[in-house]
């Protein structure tokens, strides 16, 4: 559209996500990404700037996906629609707040690698839904449910082709993160 402002954003993700869904209604996600620029001291030193947050929403099948995605302290690349939310405080004071409608969203695999797969599509146009049987009579087989974690009900995930990193290069790594910045 035009006039829009499109803003690109790397930070890490503030807390766990919480996807919201509701019956009849698309699914809705919202994260908060904190940015901390690495700036030059007086004396030369690199060094932590002020760290920003920012409110990040998403909607539909792709808030489902980033939801099962990410976690607490992952470094994430955002790209969006920037747009302000006016809200009132409990004190009835009106504020308004800088919000970023996602439109793309991944790790940052600058830090961090990452395995990817395709998601399943719940059902294509031209087949009943899930609820309803095939006009024939027969029963569309169900997709079975995923847990946050890829496994399924009716048992775990096949693993066989991950490659398990050393101990010595994941605490080199946490040591690194802005995760473990955070947490400390």
């Amino acid at each position: 559209m035009v006039n829009e402002i499109e803003v690109t954003l790397r930070g890490h993700i503030g807390h766990d996500p919480n996807l919201l869904t509701g019956a009849g209604k698309q699914s809705f996600l919202r994260l908060n990404v904190a940015s901390t620029p690495r700036i030059r001291t007086r004396e030369g030193e690199w060094a932590d700037g002020a760290t920003q947050w920012f409110a990040v929403k998403l909607f539909g099948t792709f808030a489902e996906h980033v939801a099962q995605s990410v976690r607490k302290g992952d470094p994430v690349l955002v790209r969006g629609r920037l747009e302000h939310e006016e809200y009132q405080t409990r004190d009835g004071e009106d504020r308004w707040t800088a919000v970023i409608v996602a439109d793309a969203f991944g790790p940052d695999l600058r830090t961090v690698t990452a395995h990817v797969s395709r998601a399943t599509r719940r059902s294509e146009p031209d087949e009943p839904p899930a609820d309803r049987p095939a006009e024939d009579g027969a029963a569309e087989p169900e997709e079975e449910p995923t847990s946050a974690t890829g496994a399924t009900e009716a048992g775990p995930v096949d693993v066989s082709g991950f490659q398990e990193v050393p101990s010595e290069e994941v605490q080199a790594a946490e040591e690194d993160s802005m995760a473990a910045r955070m947490t400390a």
